[in-house]
């Protein structure tokens, strides 16, 4: 069976400001095995992300190419922390929160620069477009992280868990990147594993 995962509004907080940094996000999910059950058991295939801002989608699926408005796109070439641009999403919850800042005090020097634009399924999709090359959160749901997951693959990147296992529908926090700079900055960030 498929499953629709959407988040017809990511970055509502921004939306209600009239802050020009939305998206709309739409992935599909399919089952995997027979006689399992949960999120834990769908993996995303497709996926599309909507900027109606800048009238751009962002669209994939398995394996195919990642699209910006119908042409391919892939991740940055940027192989070095100190090159990186890195963006990150700020979680309501206190102790999240207070583990971002953490991880951020450990590499935001090694960084080129950091950004927060209250979007995560659009910062995710940049990360496709090669336009960031990091991003981090550590309170998210699995409609801001399910069609970015299949469109920054097929753009060959990478996106995991704080443990850097692959990430799921399950996880709660997400690590995406163009995949040159993932374990350089999974190592100097120095997760939780357990967030």
């Amino acid at each position: 069976p498929v499953i629709w995962v959407i988040d017809p509004v990511d970055g509502t907080t921004n939306y209600s400001r009239q802050i020009p940094s939305y998206c709309v996000s739409i992935a599909a999910a399919i089952k995997q095995g027979a006689d399992q059950s949960g999120w834990n058991d769908y993996r995303p295939v497709a996926g599309v992300i909507y900027d109606p801002m800048r009238d751009e989608i962002f669209s994939a699926a398995a394996g195919g190419s990642s699209t910006l408005n119908g042409k391919d796109i892939s991740v940055s070439l940027v192989d070095n922390i100190g090159e990186a641009i890195v963006s990150l999403d700020w979680s309501r919850d206190r102790a999240r929160r207070q583990a971002m800042l953490s991880a951020l005090n450990r590499f935001a020097h090694e960084a080129h620069t950091i950004r927060a634009t209250g979007s995560a399924a659009l910062n995710l999709a940049w990360i496709a477009a090669g336009r960031l090359d990091v991003y981090f959160n550590f309170g998210i749901g699995p409609w801001d992280v399910a069609a970015a997951t299949v469109i920054i693959t097929q753009a060959g990147g990478t996106v995991t868990n704080p443990a850097g296992e692959s990430w799921s529908l399950n996880d709660a926090s997400c690590v995406a990147s163009n995949g040159l700079v993932h374990q350089a900055f999974m190592t100097q960030s120095r997760f939780d594993a357990t967030l």
